[in-house]
């Protein structure tokens, strides 16, 4: 009875403690952006100066959370499934927040 193949690890390896810290500031950074824009939608693009700067707050953690994921890749004898998924997912924040700022300056 083959029941499929069982993996048995040998292995000290833990994951990238600063990756994992990359992966959760890009889902705060997500997080965030997606309660702005409901709030902004509320109220109807002019939300005002306070949540503009929660949004810039939000740019700056995704900034540090991709410089964490990229710096978690030099941790030695790692995993670095959340160095990967970290990096990927800030570096997507980042062009959002980027992108949303620009349209934001075409259309004041």
């Amino acid at each position: 009875m083959n029941r499929g193949k069982r993996r048995i690890k040998f292995s000290n390896k833990s994951h990238a403690i600063n990756g994992i810290i990359s992966t959760i500031l890009g889902a705060i950074s997500f997080l965030l952006m997606i309660a702005l824009v409901i709030v902004s939608y509320f109220f109807k693009g002019e939300a005002g100066v306070y949540i503009g700067s929660l949004g810039l707050t939000a740019f700056v953690i995704a900034v540090v959370g991709l410089a964490k994921g990229l710096t978690s890749f030099k941790e030695r004898e790692r995993y670095y499934l959340f160095s990967k998924i970290g990096s990927i997912f800030n570096a997507i924040m980042i062009a959002l927040w980027a992108a949303i700022y620009l349209i934001g300056t075409w259309y004041l």
